[in-house]
């Protein structure tokens, strides 16, 4: 009998699955793969490390797959991956160490998913390394969970250092968008036959995903009234409200949010980091400047540790928390705090992000560095570079730079909405409404394009389109937004403008 199987499901999978076979070489002596209807290279590949193959029809539930592929293992052990996944090859001793206990085991291993896209990572902690028995069983049509059937069963859950490097997040966005689709259709059919909170904080990350903010928001906030959830994925819960929250400008529901979700994980990076952007928008810089550093330190600190890990970690990249600092040094003019960021930024930058920072700070610019921002320009120092611009004097420069970029950053709200209000400075006022409406077309919620639109209209003399933008304001500003006073004293402007029939914004 073969002591370790390699258990897996798979479906067109010749980009990742050789890697994945690859990379448990020496560690498993059974593969078994069950296929739920490829029509690619994936089971030719397969043949190649002599894997036994079976064929399952998809019924749209990944725990019926998963349990088949588990019927027909035979070893002391399973060992479950997904083809993008791999054994670091550093964890390949300790696995085989803790496969030497024949003891009712199941053993947590460090998931690392790599997302290059967004520079930050998330490190969960899994079981994928369990004690054979015919009674277990996977739960959930999708986001499958072994570890329900593990507690029925008492089985004895210890932590390891076993790394699993995670690359189906290290793909385009509408690879993501397309299983995050996929995974919805099956975790809202299941929801709506078992509502549980676990369901409901998996459909929110899905309509996240997807740019629905609002349902995202819904679904998280029914996921918190359960009592049932880890502190872990209760704080990401609280994350998605209060990024919700800041991105439609009620600031003080935000920092309520995030005080919140301080309270479940408050060593978090990305909730430390969120802080320090809530606590610059209110001008506490203080405190802005606090949570910085504490979210570059924790950071680091998860980093290091490979022992005792919370059930999901997100590491961020350190330059994105440190261009924050950037951001609070140089809204605060202190030079000190300025000195200590661009330091930690050469410990981790390459040179030519540093030049970047250097040049358009200092606004001397020419048509060279357009090259080399559309070679390092990221998702972590967007927001900065787009601070950076505002002071730059270079109308052509900058003109160049958004257009540039346009491919990248297209569902990006930061950078529509600064190149919506560029193109209005320079009186390119049908470019700026594109791009403004662009924007709502991401992010509905996007206050600062509403109103930047309705500006457009107001110069124009277009008041059909004027009327039909304060209504969509009053419907998105709440009574206690910071906006709220700002639509008001707009429409006691443009109401002489707009007193024709049909076009009352009362």
């Amino acid at each position: 009998m073969p002591k370790i199987t390699l258990s897996m499901i798979v479906k067109n999978e010749d980009k990742y699955l050789r890697g994945c076979l690859e990379s448990v070489k020496g560690i498993v002596d059974e593969i078994v793969i069950v296929d739920t209807g490829s029509t690619d290279n994936t089971l030719n590949i397969a043949e190649e490390f002599n894997a036994k193959i079976f064929h399952f029809e998809w019924i749209k539930d990944f725990s019926a797959a998963r349990n088949f592929a588990l019927s027909k293992s035979t070893g002391d052990w399973i060992l479950y991956l997904d083809a993008d996944e791999r054994i670091n090859a550093k964890s390949k001793n300790e696995l085989l160490n803790k496969t030497k206990i024949s003891n009712k085991l199941a053993i947590n291993c460090i998931i690392n998913n790599i997302d290059d896209y967004k520079d930050s990572s998330s490190i969960m902690k899994y079981v994928r390394l369990f004690r054979n028995n015919k009674n277990l069983l996977f739960t959930g049509k999708a986001h499958e969970q072994i570890q329900p059937s593990l507690t029925k069963l008492n089985y004895k859950l210890v932590d390891s250092t076993i790394e699993i490097i995670h690359l189906g997040y290290n793909v385009s966005r509408n690879v993501l968008i397309q299983k995050a689709e996929r995974n919805l259709e099956l975790l809202l059919a299941e929801y709506k036959e078992q509502p549980t909170s676990y369901g409901a904080y998996q459909i929110s990350n899905s309509y996240s995903i997807l740019n629905n903010r609002d349902t995202a928001v819904e679904y998280a906030k029914r996921a918190l009234e359960g009592k049932d959830l880890s502190k872990e994925i209760r704080s990401i819960c609280y994350l998605h409200i209060t990024d919700y929250e800041l991105n439609i400008g009620r600031i003080e529901i935000a920092k309520k949010m995030i005080d919140e979700a301080l309270q479940e994980n408050n060593n978090h990076p990305l909730l430390n980091l969120l802080s320090s952007q809530i606590y610059l928008k209110l001008n506490e810089n203080i405190k802005a400047l606090g949570f910085c550093k504490n979210s570059l330190q924790q950071n680091v600190k998860l980093k290091k540790s490979k022992k005792n890990r919370s059930a999901i970690d997100i590491v961020v990249d350190d330059k994105k928390i440190i261009y924050q600092g950037i951001l609070i040094s140089l809204s605060t003019d202190n030079s000190e705090d300025l000195k200590y960021f661009l330091k930690k930024l050469s410990n981790v930058a390459e040179k030519e992000e540093i030049l970047l920072v250097n040049i358009l700070q200092n606004n001397q610019t020419n048509e060279n560095d357009i090259y080399l921002l559309q070679e390092i320009i990221k998702d972590s120092s967007l927001e900065l570079i787009l601070k950076l611009l505002k002071k730059n004097n270079n109308v052509e420069f900058k003109l160049d730079f958004f257009s540039s970029i346009y491919d990248k950053f297209n569902s990006d709200i930061g950078y529509l909405t600064n190149f919506g209000e560029f193109l209005i400075s320079i009186n390119q006022l049908e470019e700026a409404e594109l791009i403004l409406k662009t924007s709502l077309e991401v992010n509905g919620n996007n206050i600062a394009a509403i109103f930047y639109l309705a500006s457009i209209y107001v110069v124009s003399e277009d008041f059909q389109k004027l009327a039909e933008i304060i209504k969509i304001a009053e419907a998105k500003i709440a009574y206690n937004s910071p906006y709220f006073n700002k639509l008001q004293i707009l429409k006691e402007k443009i109401a002489p403008l707009i007193s024709l029939p049909n076009l009352s914004i009362n």
